[in-house]
C-alpha cells in the first residue's frame, strides 16, 4: 500500500514543476513570497477572497488570476518604486485550495491539491470506490462473494426468461421475428443469438403443431361437407322415386274404384312407398349429422386458435411473475454487496459504470464538467462519484438514469 502511495506522490511531483508556472493563483491559496534583502517581507501569505494579499509596506497586492511568475514581476515592479535599485522576488504556491471528493467513495472529504492531480489520483486519495467498512470481516467478505455469484446466476436466468418472453410476445402479436432485448444481449453476449434461435425453433414447432391441428379440422370439415352434399342428393333422388311411386299408386287407386286394379301391384307400391319414406328420413338424419360435424369443425378451428392465444397469455403472465421475482432477488443481492462490498463492486454486478463530475467555481459561478479518470483537477474542485444505474424498460431493454 505504502509503495503505491509513494509512487503516486512521486508522479505528482514530477509534473508539478512543469505546471506550477501555468497555474493561476486563486483566493484561498497560500503563497510563499521571498524578497531578497528584505526579510520583513519574506513570509507566507493567504490570498484573500477579494484576490489580494496584504504585504507590509506595499499594502494590498493583487494576486488572483496571476501565475507565480507574473506575481513575481508585479512585486518586483512595485518594490522598485519603494526601494532604491532593483529588487528580486520569488513566489511559490505553498498550499493550494483542497479538492473535495464526494459521492460513492470509501473516504469522502477534502484532500490537499498537488499540480498534476487527476480524477484517478483523487479516487486513490479517497481510498477508491471499493471495499467498505466491513471489508475486513471474513464472514461479510464471504457473503459478498456468495451474493455476487448468486446475482450472476440470477442475471443469466433473467436473460433467458427475457428471450423466452420475447418469443411469446412475437407469438401474441404475430411478429415475423423475435426481438431480443438489449439487457439479454448484454448479459449473454453471443449466446443470446443461440438462445433466440432455440426459441425460434420452439415457436416454429408450436406453429406447425397448430397448423397440423387446423389442417385436420379442415379435412374433417371438407369430408362432412361432401357427406352432407351426398345425403342431400340422395334425398332428392329418393324424393323423385317416392313421387313416382305415389303417382303410380294414385293411378292404381283410381283403377281399383273401377275394379281394374291388381291387389298385388298396389301392395308392392305401398311397400315401396314406405321404404322410400324410411330412406328419406335416414338421409335427412345423416345430412343433419354431417352439418353438425361441419359446425363442430368451425367451432373447433376457432377454439384451437383461441386456446393457443390463451396458452400464450398464461405463459406471458407466468413469465412476467418469474421475471419480477428474479429482479427483486437481484436487487436484494446488489444492495447487500453495495453495503458490504462497495458501490463499485455493486456497479460491476449490474453492468453499470462509474460517473465522474467536477464542480468548478469560477468568476461566473459553478460549472459542472463531465470527467474521466484522466481529467486533471484544479484547486477547489469538487469531484462527485456516482454509479450509472440501469433499469429495465417495458420492452425488455434498458434505460440509463
Amino acid at each position: 500500500m505504502i509503495p503505491g502511495i509513494l509512487a503516486f506522490c512521486a508522479a505528482l511531483s514530477a509534473g508539478a514543476a512543469a505546471r506550477a508556472e501555468e497555474y493561476a493563483i486563486r483566493p484561498g491559496d497560500l503563497v510563499d513570497v521571498s524578497v531578497l534583502s528584505h526579510p520583513e517581507l519574506t513570509r507566507t501569505y493567504r490570498v484573500r477572497l477579494d484576490g489580494a494579499i496584504t504585504m507590509h509596506i506595499l499594502g494590498s497586492v493583487e494576486a488572483a488570476g496571476l501565475s507565480p511568475a507574473q506575481l513575481e514581476s508585479s512585486l518586483e515592479q512595485q518594490l522598485s518604486e519603494v526601494f532604491e535599485g532593483s529588487t528580486s522576488a520569488t513566489v511559490e504556491v505553498a498550499e493550494y485550495r483542497p479538492v473535495i471528493v464526494g459521492g460513492q467513495v470509501v473516504a469522502p472529504g477534502a484532500y490537499p491539491f498537488q499540480p498534476g492531480l487527476d480524477v484517478a489520483g483523487a479516487l486513490a486519495l479517497a481510498r477508491g470506490t471499493g471495499a467498505s467498512t466491513l471489508s475486513d470481516d471474513l464472514s461479510a467478505s464471504m457473503r459478498v462473494e456468495s451474493e455476487t455469484a448468486r446475482h450472476a446466476l440470477l442475471r443469466a436466468q433473467l436473460a433467458g426468461l427475457l428471450v423466452e418472453r420475447a418469443r411469446l410476445v412475437a407469438e401474441r402479436d404475430g411478429l415475423a421475428e423475435i426481438t431480443v432485448p438489449d439487457e439479454a444481449r448484454t448479459t449473454l453476449g453471443a449466446a443470446a443469438g443461440a438462445l433466440a434461435e432455440a426459441q425460434e425453433a420452439l415457436r416454429a414447432a408450436r406453429d406447425e403443431e397448430l397448423t397440423l391441428r387446423l389442417a385436420a379440422i379442415d379435412a374433417t370439415r371438407r369430408l362432412a361437407e361432401e357427406e352432407a352434399g351426398a345425403y342431400s342428393e340422395r334425398q332428392q333422388l329418393i324424393r323423385s322415386q317416392l313421387d313416382a311411386t305415389q303417382k303410380e299408386l294414385d293411378g292404381q287407386l283410381k283403377l281399383a274404384e273401377r275394379g281394374l286394379a291388381l291387389n298385388q301391384r298396389m301392395f308392392d307400391l305401398r311397400v315401396s312407398e314406405a321404404g322410400y319414406r324410411a330412406d328419406e328420413l335416414e338421409a335427412v338424419a345423416l345430412e343433419a349429422q354431417a352439418r353438425k360435424t361441419i359446425s363442430d369443425a368451425e367451432a373447433g378451428k376457432q377454439g384451437a386458435t383461441v386456446l393457443r392465444a390463451g396458452e400464450v397469455a398464461t405463459a406471458l403472465a407466468e413469465i412476467d411473475a418469474d421475471i419480477a421475482e428474479i429482479r427483486v432477488d437481484m436487487d436484494q443481492a446488489r444492495r447487500f454487496v453495495a453495503v458490504f462490498g462497495g458501490q463499485a463492486k455493486a456497479a460491476e454486478m449490474t453492468g453499470a459504470g462509474m460517473v465522474y463530475r467536477l464542480r468548478r467555481r469560477g468568476p461566473e459561478g459553478v460549472t459542472v464538467i463531465a470527467a474521466s479518470p484522466d481529467t486533471l483537477l484544479q484547486p477547489g474542485d469538487m469531484l462527485e462519484v456516482a454509479t450509472l444505474e440501469q433499469t429495465p424498460d417495458p420492452s425488455g431493454g434498458m434505460n440509463d438514469r
